[in-house]
């Protein structure tokens, strides 16, 4: 690769744009000037790029409200102290473990909410049509700074996708991903419910 062509392709890597955990995909074009050396002398260059920026949570089809946590009442369900009171919220996408399931793991679920959000600042976002996706008022989607929670805890086998929440299409698909890939690497409930099916194949073997 000759000086010119290495300077271009340099100049063109740092307009790569990069977004955060609590974007996602859409389009959005801009023009950048940059000077190049071609033929040994400086060159004005243009580039049209398109790059990728678009709130999880547009003001367009969701209200939001800020407010810090309180407690963590169950894998799905949080209290948190806004600007008028104490209101109890529940995670969009996420359901509940039962005590009968596997009440250690519960726990265990409740224990890690409440060490990443008690006393922290959240945003909570709710559909503007909720009503119309089989949701409460205060059924609602968590950020914590740029963790976007509902997701964090299906990526990290802490929770479980239930089927009766009506989700934005590719938050459905995200969700679903982010829990395939914990299912995948056994994390969280996902390791707990492998180590069960492999002891009771070690005992239908010996049977």
């Amino acid at each position: 690769m000759n000086k010119a062509k290495f300077l271009l392709v340099t100049t063109l890597s740092c307009l790569i744009y990069t977004h955060s955990a609590q974007e996602s995909p859409s389009s959005q074009s801009g023009n950048f000037q940059s000077q190049v050396i071609v033929g040994g002398s400086l060159q004005k260059a243009q580039y049209n790029v398109v790059r990728s920026q678009r709130s999880w949570f547009d003001r367009e089809n969701y209200s939001q409200k800020s407010g810090v946590v309180q407690n963590v009442v169950s894998p799905n369900t949080i209290h948190v102290q806004t600007a008028n009171r104490l209101e109890e919220f529940q995670l969009i996408g996420l359901m509940d473990i039962s005590h009968e399931f596997n009440a250690n793991l519960r726990q265990q679920i409740v224990d890690s909410m409440e060490q990443r959000l008690i006393g922290r600042k959240v945003m909570l976002h709710q559909p503007r049509d909720y009503q119309r996706k089989n949701l409460h008022h205060n059924h609602v989607y968590l950020m914590q700074g740029s963790n976007f929670i509902n997701s964090q805890l299906l990526k990290e086998g802490l929770g479980i996708l239930t089927t009766n929440h009506k989700i934005d299409p590719f938050l459905k698909s995200h969700f679903q991903k982010m829990m395939e890939s914990a299912s995948r690497e056994g994390l969280g409930l996902w390791y707990a419910n492998q180590n069960e099916t492999q002891a009771e194949s070690k005992v239908s073997r010996r049977k």
